[in-house]
C-alpha cells in the first residue's frame, strides 16, 4: 500500500505513510482504513520533511505498529524505529532485516533503498 491513510487510535487525522506493508488484500480496506494491528511496517521518505517524519515515527510506534523505517535522504541513511528501543541508523554498506510478525522474512541492502547510493 502506498500513501493511503492508517487509522491511529486517538488521532483526529489519519497519517498517510509513503508506503506500508498491510495484512490482507486491497479489497479488505474498501470500507475502512487499516488499523495498526493490520500494519507490519510503515515507510516514510524524508528530505525537507525530516523532522515531521521523525515525529510521525513516534505516532506510529505509540499506536502499536511494530516497525517503522525512515529513509533519511538528507543524511543518506535508513533509520529503523521499533517500540522500546532507540532508532537504529544504517548506512549504504549495511543491511536491514524485514521483520513481520516477529519473524525475519528478508534481509535488504540499505543501498538498494537509497536513490543513487553507492555503498561505502
Amino acid at each position: 500500500m502506498s500513501e493511503k491513510p492508517v487509522a491511529l487510535p486517538g488521532q483526529k487525522s489519519m497519517p498517510e505513510p509513503d508506503a506500508a506493508l498491510v495484512r490482507g488484500r486491497p479489497r479488505d480496506y474498501l470500507a475502512a482504513q487499516p488499523r495498526p494491528e493490520h500494519v507490519g511496517l510503515v515507510v516514510e521518505i524524508a528530505d525537507s520533511s525530516l523532522l515531521e517524519d521523525r515525529r510521525r515515527m513516534n505516532l506510529f510506534l505509540a499506536a502499536g505498529i511494530p516497525s517503522c523505517w525512515l529513509l533519511n535522504l538528507v543524511d543518506d541513511r535508513l533509520e529503523v524505529h521499533r517500540p522500546g528501543t532507540e532508532p537504529e541508523t544504517l548506512g549504504g554498506s549495511d543491511s536491514v532485516d524485514l521483520v513481520l510478525d516477529d519473524r525475519t522474512v528478508a534481509r535488504i541492502a540499505v543501498a538498494d533503498l537509497l536513490p543513487g547510493h553507492r555503498p561505502e
